[in-house]
């Protein structure tokens, strides 16, 4: 009664139940002790910023915001968002600190959220002596614009397809796809993974503005 187990592939599901109980149907039940209450984040009043010597001859920078939990409506938008912000040379973050001010070898955004609220990331990867304050700025300047304005029809198309694409070419092999159904039921939605592009298709502009104004405050 305290874990998950998950079948893909080609199989006879009569079969496949026949051998699960087999199997699986002897071990009893056990009493689980009270789950401990998840603790509860207070709002911030102001950045929490760590700085530190680096091994890498190059500045990074993270920025992190706290976000939601797996399955919550803002998490599909902020998938959407992570594309938009990330999604290859076609990303804003890699069109202003890359191509455009030259500042950043590389850039990445990521959607980080599970059975509790998670995170949204914002890495930057500097080119050596280029200013670390402007290159910050800069990047806190895109995630101010998604919340100001909206996104283009066209820009939004863009970073779903690229946002459905990885998601279905990352559950290609059998393995993928039953780490995916796992991941899903023990974060707290079995059916995360049968209604995830729906959900993530449905994402609108004035979503993206909503949800980025939500989360990406300076503070």
């Amino acid at each position: 009664n305290n874990a998950s187990l998950v079948i893909a592939g080609g199989f006879d599901p009569d079969e496949a139940m026949r051998l699960v109980t087999k199997l699986f149907g002897p071990i009893p039940k056990g009493e689980l002790p009270p789950r401990k209450p998840v603790p509860a984040s207070p709002p911030r009043a102001k950045q929490v910023r760590h700085e530190f010597a680096s091994k890498f001859d190059v500045p990074r920078m993270m920025a992190g915001f706290n976000t939601c939990v797996l399955g919550d409506p803002d998490d599909y938008v902020l998938d959407v968002i992570q594309s938009v912000l990330a999604g290859g040379k076609t990303g804003r973050l890699y069109r202003k600190l890359v191509e455009g001010d030259q500042l950043a070898n590389d850039v990445t955004a990521m959607n980080q959220c599970g059975r509790y609220p998670g995170w949204f990331s914002v890495d930057l990867e500097m080119l050596q002596g280029k200013d670390r304050a402007k290159a910050e700025a800069a990047a806190f300047a895109e995630l101010d614009r998604l919340a100001t304005e909206p996104v283009t029809d066209a820009e939004l198309r863009r970073a779903k397809r690229s946002a459905v694409a990885a998601y279905v070419f990352g559950k290609e092999s059998v393995h993928n796809l039953a780490d995916a159904v796992a991941r899903g039921a023990a974060q707290g939605d079995a059916d995360y993974v049968r209604t995830y592009l729906a959900k993530l298709t449905a994402v609108t502009a004035a979503d993206v503005q909503r949800v980025a104004a939500k989360y990406f405050g300076k503070d």
